[in-house]
Order: structure tokens, then C-alpha cells, then sequence
């Protein structure tokens, strides 16, 4: 992961309390939007590139919206059920 890059996590349901869209996304550099498609069995099943500005912006928009809620990665993983 470059400098200054991060991921953070956010639950379904706290995405649906907030009123987030449904889609699962990655953005990258607030240019390129990755929205990953998924079948019935929650399987990856494409990714789509998106470029255009006006989509980009809007999720630059949920991003910033989502992110005060989110946690990261080691917080995230203290609240996944684990058998481990």
C-alpha cells in the first residue's frame, strides 16, 4: 500500500442506518472508481472501472460521508466472529 494510502471498513447494516448506496467500492486516487459486482452466493463476479467525473465526485462525496463511521482494518477484524 503507497504512502498515505488507507483502507477503512464499514458493516452492511451501519451502511444501510447511514442511508450509503449498496455498492461495494474501492476509489482510488478520487479518480477511478472499482465497483465490484457480486452474485446471489456473495462471490466476486466482475469489476467495473469507472472514470467518469461526475460518478467519481459523487462517491468521492459517500466516501467522506462513510468515513467518520468506518474503522480500519485491525479495529475492524476485533469485531468479525471468528473460530479461530
Amino acid at each position: 500500500m503507497g504512502e498515505g494510502s488507507s483502507i477503512r471498513y464499514l458493516w452492511r447494516a451501519d451502511a444501510d442506518h447511514l442511508g450509503l448506496p449498496q455498492e461495494d467500492t474501492w476509489l482510488f486516487d478520487s479518480r477511478v472508481i472499482a465497483l465490484l459486482h457480486f452474485d446471489s452466493d456473495d462471490d466476486l463476479t466482475a469489476v467495473e472501472l469507472i472514470t467518469d467525473p461526475v460518478q467519481v465526485a459523487r462517491a468521492c462525496q459517500v466516501r467522506d460521508a462513510a468515513w467518520h463511521f468506518a474503522t480500519t482494518y485491525r479495529a475492524f477484524l476485533t469485531e468479525v466472529p471468528s473460530d479461530v
